[in-house]
């Protein structure tokens, strides 16, 4: 039986088994490949290695009039074939997977249908849902095909990303632009938010964070919605490990044990493990780069740099000179080097620079480039892949979006890259030419009117936003409660009042107070580290009216605990459960003291008395 008859026969059924074509169409891909393979043939010439697909064992003859009919009209038959696979797997609602398939291949009228299967692999989708991760697809939306493609190209300009090679030159072949276009489009419409491996496994990054002032360095992986709880097996400077991750809600971080331990070796080759659910990750680089985070109680490592951000620096030995020189050209004037004999304590093997921070946009662009290339391929400059509003003074943001007071417009971030690149800017309709880098456009110098304005470029962006003069001299803002000062007194608000706020339930504050009064305060780290901290001064001109407490910072530690004449009190600052290392002589004395003299002992602080009585083998 022919295909067509079998196909005609199949149309009269009720489509549950999918067309008879199949093989047709799976001999058509496997052309494409070969065609996609091979340097020596053009990319237009496909009906060779589909004639010598279809005739691999007849004489030459035969393929020479094969491919002769098919560069003709024997092919225009297969195109339907690959219309009506696409409407089928259209009318099982998804049941068999999405139809990457395009509607309209562009100028590749015939043979666009089976090259568009061999640009996408597997592993190219998992790299593209890292993309619309960043993207932030779920809450912001999907950009238009063009839109999106550009932000695709600019993910990738000098480096990979995970994707294939034969996906990469696709992207930067203008003659494929057509058919990448929709394939990548479709996948973000229908992209579930998750970010995954190209085994369909949750990805997550293991981050360094440091501590430098105390001289740790331990491991931290960034808290990954609907990912559960995990057991990850990995292997790292030879040996094997076994490592629990576990998630409590509210919390921007796991819990981590049996992680390895940090190693000059581990941090220039990296090292990954698998659970059920999961795959994590440590990526390397000869530069690390560090920001400051709260909530993994010091600095963490980042693969984007801000502008304006503070940040350390931390170079493989050999390399400081090249990351010093950039820094020198591009870096503001304050950075300094920390002292090595300090940083071999806690990162061997890096030197360290510390408060680094880029705010001149003249000088950035060459010199972080440089830095780049030669010591941090992985980092990138500038995250926004979408354009959008940031910073400004909003307001009424109870009824709108995207509401500013006058003088206090936005500015414009834009899909940036390595390197400046210039872009057309319209403000209502007016076109302005922009540098654009990883900074940000501020909009205040181009439009004070009062009013709704809109924001657009020449890469397909749009955006709205409105200016307002205030919310009315005779309005009372939302939130403002009945008590405040008035004439040096505290009362019922009346007009010119300062008012304080109403603020309904109090957020965990990332502060806590302790009493000056206390004979001795002390930080305990999750380490069993135990720091003895000074009070600060109270403020001069507060004179009797000087609090008697002052402030701890919830990222300091795990523990405060504070002695005073007849008790001893511990208060927990974060949850963190007890990862005993080696103690100084200052810690063995304070934990021979504090677990028989605390009261009331919390549940976790128990679990520290426990871990220091296994510490010296009780």
């Amino acid at each position: 039986m022919s295909v067509a008859a079998a196909q005609r026969r199949w149309e009269r059924g009720d489509h549950l088994a999918p067309p008879p074509t199949l093989p047709v169409l799976a001999i058509t891909v496997l052309a494409a490949s070969e065609m996609r393979a091979r340097t020596n043939i053009a990319k237009t010439n496909y009906y060779l290695p589909l004639a010598e697909a279809l005739t691999p064992e007849e004489p030459a003859s035969v393929r020479e009039s094969v491919h002769t009919s098919l560069s003709g009209l024997a092919f225009a038959p297969v195109v339907d074939m690959w219309k009506r696979i696409s409407a089928w797997l259209a009318e099982r609602n998804g049941e068999l997977g999405i139809s990457t398939i395009p509607d309209n291949p562009g100028h590749w009228t015939r043979i666009g249908y089976p090259l568009s299967q061999t640009l996408l692999r597997r592993s190219d989708r998992a790299a593209l849902s890292r993309l619309f991760g960043r993207l932030n697809l779920k809450q912001a939306g999907v950009p238009g095909p063009e839109s999106l493609l550009t932000r695709l190209q600019l993910w990738v300009t000098g480096r990979s990303q995970g994707f294939s090679q034969t996906f990469l030159r696709a992207v930067a072949d203008p003659d494929l632009r057509d058919l990448i276009k929709p394939l990548v489009h479709d996948l973000a419409t229908s992209w579930d938010g998750k970010v995954v491996t190209p085994e369909g496994l949750r990805r997550l990054d293991i981050r360094l964070t440091v501590q430098p002032t105390r001289r740790l360095s331990w491991w931290s992986i960034p808290a990954v919605a609907d990912a559960p709880n995990d057991v990850l097996k990995g292997a790292a400077d030879g040996h094997e490990f076994t490592a629990a991750i576990t998630h409590t809600v509210g919390d921007k971080y796991y819990k981590l044990t049996g992680l390895p331990a940090i190693t000059p070796g581990l941090l220039t080759t990296g090292f990954s493990a698998k659970g059920a659910t999961s795959l994590a990750e440590f990526r390397p680089s000869d530069l690390l780069v560090f920001i400051a985070d709260p909530n993994a109680g010091g600095w963490i490592s980042v693969d984007v740099l801000r502008p304006y951000e503070e940040y350390i620096f931390a170079a493989r030995k050999g390399l400081e000179d090249d990351v010093k020189a950039a820094l020198d050209l591009a870096a503001d004037r304050d950075f300094r080097k920390i002292n090595e004999s300090a940083s071999h304590q806690f990162l061997r093997g890096y030197v360290l620079f510390d408060r680094v921070s880029f705010s001149d946009r003249t000088r950035h662009n060459d010199a972080l480039s440089l830095l780049q290339l030669k010591s941090a391929g992985t980092l990138q400059f500038g995250d926004a892949l979408q354009a959008r509003l940031v910073g400004g003074l909003p307001l009424l943001g109870e009824v709108s979006k995207n509401t500013y007071l006058a003088g206090g417009e936005p500015d414009l971030e834009l899909p940036s890259s390595e390197t400046a690149r210039p872009v057309l800017v319209a403000v209502d309709g007016q076109y302005q030419p922009f540098q654009v880098s990883m900074f940000s456009i501020p909009l205040n110098v181009v439009s004070h009117d009062i009013g709704a304005h809109k924001v657009e470029t020449d890469e397909g962006d749009s955006l709205e936003f409105h200016v307002v003069e205030g919310v009315g001299a005779d309005a009372t803002p939302t939130g403002v409660g009945s008590l405040g000062w008035a004439d040096g007194e505290l009362g019922p608000t009346s007009s010119g009042s300062i008012c304080g706020a109403a603020t309904g339930s109090a957020p965990t504050p990332d502060v806590i107070l302790a009493w000056r009064t206390a004979k001795m305060t002390w930080l305990i780290s999750h380490a069993g580290r135990a720091q003895a901290i000074t009070p600060p001064k109270a403020p001069a001109f507060l004179g009797d009216n000087a609090s008697t407490c002052f402030e701890v910072h919830r990222g300091a530690g795990a523990w405060l605990v504070q002695k005073f004449q007849t008790r001893w009190d511990v208060v927990p600052l974060k949850a963190s459960e007890p990862e005993f290392g080696q103690l100084t002589p200052d810690d063995l004395a304070f934990w021979r003291a504090a677990p028989r003299s605390v009261q009331d002992q919390p549940e976790l602080w128990q679990r520290y008395v426990d871990a220091w009585e296994r510490a010296r083998g009780h």
